[in-house]
């Protein structure tokens, strides 16, 4: 039998520990799959508004495809489909109902910036104050390199959001959901595009490549496990290289 602590906390623990030991099983489902063009796949489908309840089992799905992938096989929506339910087993009891829109909005060194709000009441709020705090730091080295990725992580969130073709304030679904509807996605292909930059295309945004490298995951760090507790290293260096 299984025993649940007391507290709350040590509770939350347990089950997410159950969970990275789940993991393990899951791994096998995802070896097959060519790395570069899945993990895209998965970031992509964190773009979906009607998804956006069940933002802890797509970010499981992206940290278990970031920590295993190492085939040749390409991805398919039906394979995404499949991924949804299986890691759902796992996961589906630490879903909550969204608690604030899919898109908020962060101002910056003087324009908006979208961002995905993601499952917790007022992230941007959050975020605001923090960005307002960046902005008094003074200008010269180590803050501006700083400042200048933080400017930069904003613009590739901006145009993400923009290339899924989302607005501020726009609602996700308030509830998850327990399958995709395969009518309701698009492609793999189309969904790896939108979170999908070129070095070209990041300068060309006006974004600094220099400043923007302590937020790539490097290769020896590719072991992230399920990404249940907060803070993991994809969390912490969400930008992977292709190659």
């Amino acid at each position: 039998m299984l025993k649940i602590p007391e507290s709350l906390f040590e509770s939350q623990q347990m089950l997410a520990g159950n969970s990275e030991r789940n993991a393990q099983a899951l791994a096998s489902i995802f070896r097959h799959y060519d790395a570069k063009s899945t993990i895209a796949a998965a970031g992509g489908l964190l773009t979906v508004p009607y998804l956006q309840a069940n933002a802890v089992r797509l970010e499981a799905i992206s940290h278990l495809i970031v920590s295993n992938a190492v085939g040749k096989k390409k991805a398919t929506k039906q394979d995404a489909s499949r991924w949804f339910r299986q890691v759902g087993q796992s996961v589906a009891f630490m879903e909550d109902a969204a608690e604030d829109v899919f898109v908020g909005r962060v101002h910056y060194q003087g324009r908006n910036f979208l961002v995905l709000e993601g499952l917790a009441e007022a992230n941007c709020h959050h975020l605001q104050h923090i960005l307002n705090v960046l902005e008094t730091i003074p200008d010269g080295l180590p803050y501006s390199t700083l400042k200048s990725a933080c400017r930069s992580l904003l613009l590739i969130s901006d145009h993400v959001c923009h290339r899924a073709g989302l607005d501020a304030f726009e609602a996700g679904s308030e509830y998850k959901v327990e399958s995709i509807s395969l009518d309701r996605l698009p492609t793999l292909k189309n969904l790896a595009k939108r979170v999908s930059f070129t070095e070209a295309e990041i300068t060309q945004l006006g974004g600094d490549l220099s400043s923007l490298g302590m937020f790539f995951l490097p290769p020896s760090a590719r072991k992230v496990g399920i990404g249940l507790h907060g803070g993991s290293a994809l969390e912490r260096c969400p930008l992977i290289r292709s190659c």
